[in-house]
């Protein structure tokens, strides 16, 4: 889903290390995956670059992109995106709901601040 983000023109104002970011958490949410603690607790130092408050607006834009991507037929040209996941992966990518999270799932991702 991440070039799907990168290609959106509201976004492209975005770090794409807070994409990324943002990519991962949204996937690992739609997909019930939880990354080890020792990983998040390591990882914090590094990638600890932006505030809480910026990743969870980082989050709500890229929900609304997914939301506009799988509704509107504005977004129709990403078929070939979503074709290329479909063969290369097996994965329907089109098909995967946009996935809910709660305040404590923010809390819990990278960011210490």
């Amino acid at each position: 889903m991440c070039d799907l983000f990168l290609m959106h023109s509201e976004l492209m104002g975005i770090d794409y290390s807070l994409i990324a970011s943002v990519a991962l958490f949204l996937a690992c949410k739609a997909m019930n995956y939880v990354v080890d603690g020792k990983i998040m607790e390591k990882s914090r130092s590094v990638l600890g670059v932006y505030s809480r408050k910026v990743f969870a607006s980082c989050v709500k834009k890229m929900r609304e992109a997914w939301h506009q991507m799988k509704t509107t037929t504005t977004y129709a040209s990403f078929d070939a995106v979503y074709s290329k996941y479909l063969t290369m992966y097996g994965l329907a990518a089109k098909n995967i709901e946009i996935p809910t999270y709660s305040q404590q799932d923010l809390n819990d991702w990278f960011y210490t601040e």
